[in-house]
């Protein structure tokens, strides 16, 4: 991918602002441009995508937001249409896994959090093919 813009949906303030003060320091092609702490956050975010208003292509998805769940997001994506990739990153032993996402269908990736490493996302976001519609 040649420069991820990335929508950060996570209920941990500190985790998402330490991802996002952290990774200009390995990559300048990559960034965060949002981040969402909740359902009705992250909803009115995609919706901002699907009119052109947000120039996102990445969704980094925690399991669990405060108001609801990956899999509620995945299926917002799905109904909006918009385009962008999704890479799971959860605290789950199962990973977003657990709530029926698969890797190759809803997910370009499922990283769990104790295993995160900013150098090999940015490798993970580099190896990237550009976003395409999700089938529904």
């Amino acid at each position: 991918m040649q420069e991820a813009r990335i929508l950060h949906c996570e209920d941990v303030a500190i985790y998402r602002q330490t991802i996002a003060d952290f990774l200009p320091m390995y990559t300048t092609r990559h960034r965060i441009v949002s981040g969402a702490g909740d359902l009705k956050t992250t909803f009115d975010e995609l919706a901002s995508v699907q009119r052109h208003e947000s120039d996102v292509n990445v969704l980094l998805l925690d399991g669990e937001l405060t108001d609801g769940s990956a899999r509620d997001v995945v299926q917002r994506v799905k109904k909006l249409g918009i385009f962008v990739l999704i890479i799971g990153l959860s605290g789950s032993a199962k990973g977003l896994g657990g709530q029926g996402l698969e890797v190759g269908k809803d997910l370009v990736a499922d990283i769990p959090k104790h295993e995160f490493d900013l150098k090999d996302f940015v490798r993970l976001l580099d190896d990237l093919p550009e976003p395409r519609a999700i089938a529904a």
